[in-house]
C-alpha cells in the first residue's frame, strides 16, 4: 500500500491489501514480482543482484493467482501464515499503471521498527488519548517466520533482529516522525494518521532502515510505545530476571538496577554522636548565628516580623542582633567563578547599588575590621604564610573585599544547625525539618537571589541553583544551605534540555511526565506542582515539576511558588534528614528562546560511582523508580496524619496524574 511498497509486504507480510482487494502469493517471476528467494537488496546503483520492483497504483489494488490466498486485510495482517503458498513464501504482484511510483530506496526508508509495529494491527488502533503498547517487533517476526532471501530471516532461524531499524533503536523517535512514517503506510485517512496530518499526504522519513549484516549481534533497543497518535522510545525496560534498564529521554544516560542490590540501607550510622552542650546550637559551624564574624558580610537576610516576612539588606555589624535572621544570603568565600573571573574576562563592573553597599560597609569601623579579618582568614586558608600575609597592605585587602559584595556565587544559609529540642549531634536540621511556612520563605528568598544575580551580572547566561546535604552529597558543612552560581554558559545538562525542546517542544510532557504517569510513578501532586520517581538518573531521584505556564521562578505567582515549595518540602520530609541528597534546580534563563519548565531533581546519594560506571558509562542505580515511590508514599501518609504537610497535597492514587499536565508548552495553554 501507498508509500510502504513491496518492502513491507516482503518483510513479514505485516501490511496486506484493503478489504475486498485480492491478494496474490506464490513464487516465481513476473513483472514487478520478487525475482527469487536468494535475491538481495540493493537500493542504490550497486552491481549486486537486486529484486525488480514495479510501480504501484495509489489505491494499492492487487490481483490474485490463487483463490486460496485471497484474504481480507484484517485477516491477512493478523493471522500468521495467511496469504502464503505451500512452501511458506510470499509474492505480491501489483497491477495497473502507477499514480505515485515508489522506488526501492523509498520503500526501504519507510520500513523501520515503527512501520513494522504499526503494520501488525492496522485496523485496531487505540482510541484517542488511550495508550497501547504494540507488540515487540521481535515477537511479531518470530510468529511470521518470513523468508526473505539471503539477507532475510529463514523460517527456522532465530535471528529476527536482522530487520530491526538501528537508526530508530539507537535514538529517540522525534515528534512528527511517526506521522511521516505512517502516512504512506496506512494510505488515506488510516487509523493511525496523526492529528492534523493531511489525508494521504506524503512525507519523507529521516530514518533509513536497512537489513543487518549476517553475524551481527542483535541490537537491544527499547520497544516503541504508541500513546494516542504519538510515539517515543520506552525509557524503562524490565528484564525477565527483574533487572530494570532505564534510559534518560533527555540526556541518554543509561542506568541499570540489579535485583537485590537495593536491599541495603540508604544510610550509614552517624559516627561520633555526642550529647549537645550549651552553645552548640549557635556555634557548631561557621554558618551558625554565633559565628557570623567569621564569614563575609551577608548581602541580605530574611526575617520574621509582626507584620510578616521581610528581606533586609545592608545590615551593619552593630545591627546583627536587632533581628533574627531565619535565612541569610552570604557570599561564598571560595567562589567557583570569582569576581576576578568576570572582571578579567568580561570587564565586569559592579552596579551603583553594589558599590554603595560596599562603601557604606567599609566606612563603618566595625565593618572595616570585619572585612580585613575575613580577608586574612581567606589568605590563611589559601596557604599563604604569615610573612606573605603581613606583606599585604590593608588597602589591598579592602580592594579585594569588593568581591564579597559583587559576588556571583552566593549561599542561602538557614538559621538552625540542629533541630529544635535536639538532644545530640546526630539530629541535624534539614529541609524537611523546616515548617511548611519556613520552607516557603526559604524558597522565596532563594528565588529573590536567583533573579538578583541575573539583574546584577549582565554576562551571566545561567545561574545554577543546588543544595548539597550531608558530606556524601558534597557538603563541606553539615548546615542547611543552598548555593547559587552564575555562569557564562548554560552547562551540558541545560544544553541537552534545550536541544530536546527544539526537537520537540512538548518533550517534558511526552517523554518525561507522561512516561511517569504510564508507569504509575506519581508520588504527590497539588494544583501547581507534581512529583514522581525519576528514571534514567545515576542516583535514585524524585523529580518535582512546576505545572505553571510561567517558566521563570521569579515570575510565577505566590500561589504557584507556594505549591512548588509544599511538594518539595513534603519529599524532603519523607526522605529524612539522615539521607544524603542533592537538590538541583532547572529553569528558563533570560536568554533562552524556548520554554523550559521549572523543575527540581532531588537525588539520593546512596551509592558511589566506581570502575564499572567509569568503564562502561552504564550506571548502577541501587533502587528502581517503583521502590523509590514505595519508600516515600507510606511515609508521606504518616506525615499528613501528623499535620506536617501543606494542605492540598494529593498522594499516590489520589493524584489526577493527567497526561500533558505541564503547561509550559504554549500549545497546551488553552
Amino acid at each position: 500500500p501507498g508509500r510502504l511498497g513491496l518492502v513491507g509486504q516482503v518483510h513479514g507480510g505485516l501490511v496486506a491489501p484493503g478489504p475486498g482487494e485480492p491478494l496474490e502469493v506464490g513464487r516465481g517471476g513476473g513483472d514487478g514480482a520478487v525475482e527469487g528467494p536468494r535475491a538481495s537488496w540493493s537500493p542504490g546503483g550497486s552491481s549486486t543482484p537486486r529484486r525488480r520492483w514495479s510501480r504501484m497504483r495509489s489505491d494499492s489494488q492487487w490481483e490474485s493467482s490463487s483463490s486460496s490466498s485471497t484474504t481480507p486485510r484484517a485477516a491477512a495482517s493478523c493471522t500468521p501464515g495467511a496469504g502464503r503458498t505451500g512452501d511458506g513464501s510470499a509474492r505480491w504482484r501489483p497491477r495497473g499503471p502507477p499514480a505515485r511510483g515508489e522506488a526501492l530506496g523509498q520503500g526501504v526508508e519507510l520500513l523501520g521498527r515503527v512501520g513494522v509495529a504499526h503494520g501488525r494491527e492496522r485496523g485496531e488502533g487505540p482510541r484517542r488519548g488511550q495508550p497501547r503498547e504494540l507488540p515487540d517487533v521481535d515477537d511479531v517476526l518470530r510468529r511470521r517466520r518470513v523468508r526473505i532471501g539471503r539477507q532475510g530471516v529463514e523460517s527456522a532461524a532465530p535471528e529476527p533482529h536482522r530487520l530491526v531499524d538501528d537508526a530508530v533503536v539507537g535514538r529517540r523517535v522525534e515528534r512528527g516522525e511517526i506521522g511521516q512514517m505512517t502516512q504512506g503506510l496506512f494510505g488515506r485517512g488510516g487509523a493511525h494518521a496523526p492529528h492534523g496530518t493531511p489525508a494521504g499526504g506524503a512525507g519523507g522519513n529521516p530514518c533509513r532502515s536497512r537489513i543487518v549484516e549476517p553475524g551481527r549481534s542483535p541490537p537491544t533497543g527499547p520497544r516503541i510505545l504508541v500513546m494516542g497518535n504519538e510515539g517515543h522510545i520506552e525509557p524503562i525496560r524490565v528484564m525477565p530476571d527483574g533487572t530494570v534498564k532505564q534510559t534518560n529521554p533527555l540526556s541518554g544516560v543509561e542506568v541499570w538496577t540489579v535485583p537485590g542490590r537495593g536491599n541495603r540501607p540508604l544510610t550509614k550510622p552517624i559516627e561520633d554522636v555526642r550529647p549537645l552542650q550549651p552553645g552548640d546550637s549557635t556555634h557548631a559551624c561557621v554558618f551558625c548565628l554565633g559565628r557570623m564574624s567569621e564569614i563575609p558580610p551577608p548581602k541580605s537576610r530574611r526575617v520574621r516580623t509582626a507584620e510578616g516576612w521581610r528581606t533586609l539588606s545592608g545590615v551593619l555589624p552593630s545591627q546583627r542582633t536587632d533581628t533574627v535572621a531565619e535565612f541569610r544570603r552570604v557570599p561564598n568565600l571560595f567562589e567557583i567563578l570569582g569576581f576576578d573571573y568576570w572582571r578579567t574576562n568580561y570587564d565586569y563592573r559592579p552596579s551603583p547599588g553594589v558599590m554603595a553597599a560596599y562603601e557604606r560597609y567599609v566606612a563603618d569601623p566595625a565593618g572595616r575590621q570585619h572585612l580585613l579579618s575575613v580577608c586574612r582568614s581567606k589568605m590563611v586558608a589559601s596557604g599563604m604564610s604569615p610573612d606573605q600575609i603581613a606583606g599585604v597592605g590593608e588597602d589591598e585587602m579592602l580592594e579585594d573585599s569588593l568581591s564579597f559584595f559583587a559576588s556571583s556565587h552566593d549561599v542561602i544559609v538557614a538559621r538552625r544547625h540542629y533541630m529544635d529540642f535536639a538532644a545530640d549531634t546526630g539530629q541535624l536540621a534539614g529541609s524537611g525539618s523546616l515548617s511548611v511556612e519556613e520552607h516557603e520563605q526559604y524558597l522565596l528568598f532563594t528565588i529573590e537571589a536567583l533573579h538578583d544575580l541575573y539583574e546584577e551580572n549582565r554576562y551571566a547566561r545561567y545561574v545554577a541553583v543546588f543544595q548539597n546535604w550531608r558530606s556524601p552529597a558534597g557538603a563541606s558543612i553539615d548546615h542547611l544551605h543552598k548555593q547559587l552560581v552564575a555562569m557564562d554558559e548554560h552547562g551540558a545538562q541545560t544544553n541537552d534540555e534545550i536541544a530536546a525542546l527544539r526537537r520537540n517542544l512538548n518533550v517534558f510532557n511526552e517523554d518525561v511526565l507522561n512516561a511517569a504517569v504510564q508507569h504509575n510513578l506519581i508520588i504527590a501532586e497539588n494544583d501547581s506542582a507534581i512529583a514522581f520517581a525519576g528514571f534514567g538518573h545515576r542516583y535514585p531521584t524524585v523529580e518535582i515539576f512546576s505545572k505553571s505556564r510561567t517558566c521563570e521562578p521569579w515570575l510565577q505567582s505566590p500561589k504557584e511558588i507556594a505549591d512548588m515549595s509544599a511538594i518539595l518540602h513534603a519529599i524532603h520530609a519523607a526522605t529524612g534528614a539522615e539521607v544524603p541528597c542533592n537538590e538541583e534546580w532547572h529553569h528558563r534563563s533570560p536568554d533562552m528562546d524556548v520554554p523550559l519548565p521549572w523543575h527540581i531533581a532531588l537525588k539520593w546519594r546512596v551509592s558511589t560511582l566506581a570502575g564499572f560506571e567509569g568503564d562502561t558509562k552504564v550506571y548502577l542505580n541501587t533502587i528502581d523508580p517503583w521502590h523509590v515511590r514505595d519508600r516515600l508514599v507510606p511515609r508521606l501518609h504518616e506525615l499528613r496524619r501528623e499535620g506536617r504537610l501543606a494542605p492540598g497535597i494529593l498522594l499516590d492514587e489520589q493524584c489526577p496524574a493527567r497526561y500533558n499536565s505541564l503547561k509550559y508548552n504554549p500549545l497546551l495553554q488553552r
